[in-house]
């Protein structure tokens, strides 16, 4: 039985430009947390061990998105508009909300979790490090996911106008 359901598209840039909406504003979330937790002294000692595994787990994605609307800033509306799958850009949207979610979590949670469960003497960059177990292969997915919409030529005649 065929499926005669018409098939959705939206624009690449407005594509882009949703997920850097949400990507943008949980960094500038996680960004608040993390000077917050610096100046708190909540990690102590293990402050710049901290930073060093929190900055890669976002800043890449965000330089991608920042680079690419830089260089289409200036260039001139072509005729062709590409347009991306409204089911793929969904996708794309709920493993980001997915990743940023867990990523946020794990960042506020472990002294929560230490306190919480009275063990004083761990501390709290193990348990972020330990994190790498179920944010690195998320990531991963993600940073897949993103990088068909923000690598994708500007025009493909292939795409439907």
């Amino acid at each position: 039985m065929a499926d005669n359901k018409r098939v959705e598209f939206v624009t690449l840039e407005s594509a882009r430009w949703r997920l850097a909406r949400i990507w943008f504003g949980f960094g500038a979330i996680v960004l608040l947390v993390l000077i917050g937790q610096s100046i708190g002294n909540v990690y102590g000692e293990d402050m710049m061990r901290v930073w060093g595994w929190a900055l890669p787990n976002f800043v890449p994605q965000l330089a991608l998105m920042a680079s690419v609307f830089a260089a289409d800033a200036l260039k001139p509306v072509g005729r062709g508009i590409p347009r991306v799958r409204a089911n793929f850009l969904a996708l794309s949207t709920y493993a980001s909300l997915f990743y940023l979610l867990v990523f946020f979590f794990t960042v506020v949670s472990p002294p929560l979790v230490l306190v919480l469960r009275g063990l004083p003497e761990e501390r709290p960059i193990d348990l972020l490090e330990l994190s790498n177990l179920w944010l690195t292969p998320t990531q991963g997915i993600v940073i897949g996911l993103l990088g068909v919409l923000f690598f994708l030529k500007d025009e493909d005649p292939s795409h439907p106008q």
